[in-house]
């Protein structure tokens, strides 16, 4: 009997529902050169465990640095930018 596969990575969908952002925001935070490292498979574009990891840390990290200089996260659109229904 084989194995069932383990899942290793989000879809774009499931990437934008757990951080709760829409797929414009997360399409421009790729453009814009701070989003999510991703791979592609054909026509599919996932984003590994470990490149949200990573991604969650950098925002953390950036984040933790406004506060400290009192700003209000002007470094990164994801957390001004709230869209209804997103």
């Amino acid at each position: 009997m084989e194995a069932s596969p383990e899942r290793t990575a989000y879809s774009v969908p499931d990437f934008c529902k757990k951080y709760g952002i829409s797929r414009a925001l997360f399409y421009k935070s790729l453009k814009d050169g701070w989003g999510p490292e991703t791979m592609k498979f054909g026509s599919r574009r996932v984003i590994s465990f470990e490149a949200d990891d990573r991604f969650r840390r950098r925002m953390e990290a950036a984040s933790a640095a406004d506060q400290t200089r009192g700003e209000v996260h002007d470094h990164c659109p994801a957390n001004d930018e709230h869209e209804p229904g997103s």
